[in-house]
């Protein structure tokens, strides 16, 4: 095996956990909110009854339920709060409205756990978001753009020690 199919197995290997798996059906539920108007209780519940079918890929794990309905209710309480904080870093006259719904959500799930999970490193919170992004946006730019805005966000919510 060659240094980087070691390297890309690794990857891959960090991402097949419980709370990763958590972290991308948050995202799952929150767009699923959006698209039908589903209250978050609902939206947890409906992703827990159908077993999470919507994440599974290869190498499925069950996401840590405790970490996926903290990220869905709880982020969703705070929607304003949150696009209050992208929006600064937005193109002038863009609208967070703009944005594709998978990355807003992606965006609102970063920057509360960065709010909100002090004990979760922000450099583990980035490089989980900027995974999952790959993940919904193989090969596309929206990585990039994810990427600039938690890194600015990240700096202006913690130091540098978090």
């Amino acid at each position: 095996m060659t240094q980087e199919n070691t390297t890309t197995t690794a990857k891959k290997k960090n991402l097949n956990t419980p709370r990763h798996a958590a972290r991308v059906a948050a995202v799952q539920a929150l767009y699923q909110m959006e698209q039908s108007g589903a209250e978050s209780i609902k939206a947890v519940n409906d992703m827990i009854a159908s077993g999470f079918a919507t994440t599974a890929s290869e190498g499925y794990v069950e996401p840590d339920l405790d970490l996926f309905k903290q990220l869905v209710i709880e982020s969703s309480l705070n929607t304003q709060d949150l696009d209050a904080i992208i929006i600064p870093y937005l193109a002038e006259n863009w609208k967070i409205e703009r944005l594709a719904s998978v990355i807003r959500m992606i965006l609102r799930l970063a920057i509360f756990e960065l709010k909100e999970c002090p004990l979760i490193p922000k450099t583990v919170i980035m490089n989980e978001y900027i995974e999952i992004t790959r993940e919904f946006f193989p090969g596309g730019k929206e990585t990039n753009f994810v990427n600039s805005v938690l890194d600015k966000t990240a700096k202006a919510l913690r130091t540098k020690t978090a």
